[in-house]
């Protein structure tokens, strides 16, 4: 599974390797979001995190919208492993 720490797990914005003159830092900054994810293989709870932007990081909500969004993305990715 590969998660790609440079785009927004939402959206898939490609974050800045670095910043420029004029650049809006709020939308180009990686926030993160974490939830508690049941690993498949091995039956156990694990803390995940994905780093999103800050468009995505407020629409997403609160802490337990991030914790479902974050079970949902893993969720997808483990389901598709098993294709």
């Amino acid at each position: 599974m590969n998660i790609d720490p440079s785009r927004c797990a939402r959206c898939e914005k490609e974050f800045p390797t670095h910043f420029q003159r004029g650049m809006a830092l709020e939308d180009n900054t990686r926030l993160d979001v974490t939830g508690p994810v049941k690993n498949p293989a091995t039956g156990q709870e694990e803390v995940k995190v994905l780093f999103v932007c800050q468009p995505c990081r407020v629409a997403i909500g609160g802490w337990r919208e991030s914790e479902r969004f974050v079970q949902g993305y893993y969720a997808k990715q483990y389901a598709d492993q098993q294709r």
